[in-house]
């Protein structure tokens, strides 16, 4: 149909009640503009060519991501469902388990976006974060002083 013999079609009301079902949201309209606010608007609007070859390189990339992510959580119950029965052999059960799970936890933070492991001993930098310095001071374990108790195996 043309767009003058589609109106003529759907104004003379063979289709049924159109008009009706057409006017009954007219009170919701924009006195001033007239646009109603249920009628979705039309847009003509094409991505340019750099949009979609960003689209057809990020895709991929997601769908990988999509793929990293649930292959980790896989691996995390199957790491459980390995070290369910080593739970009478506790001292065997507890490094396999921290390495299985490290390794599931890593993949799957990865492929979450973050490239760093949370499981580090670096402290925060109080000049970077703008803190006050720390005013306890540190021991180490070669300055043992007076009353400390150190534990060596010779």
């Amino acid at each position: 149909f043309s767009r003058g013999v589609l109106a003529e079609v759907l104004l003379s009301g063979q289709f049924g009640s159109c008009r009706e079902v057409m006017e009954k949201y007219r009170q919701f309209a924009d006195g001033g503009t007239g646009a109603n606010p249920f009628v979705p608007t039309w847009s003509n609007y094409k991505a340019g060519v750099l949009m979609r070859i960003l689209k057809l390189v990020l895709i991929p990339v997601a769908v990988c991501r999509l793929c990293l992510f649930a292959v980790g959580i896989i691996w995390l119950l199957a790491t459980e469902a390995v070290c369910m029965p080593l739970c009478i052999i506790p001292p065997l059960r507890r490094p396999i388990h921290y390495l299985l799970n490290y390794a599931g936890c890593s993949l799957t933070v990865l492929a979450l976006g973050f490239w760093f492991s949370a499981g580090s001993n670096t402290q925060a930098d109080h000049r970077r974060l703008k803190l006050a310095p720390p005013k306890v001071t540190r021991y180490f374990s070669f300055d043992a002083s007076s009353g400390c108790l150190v534990l060596a195996n010779q």
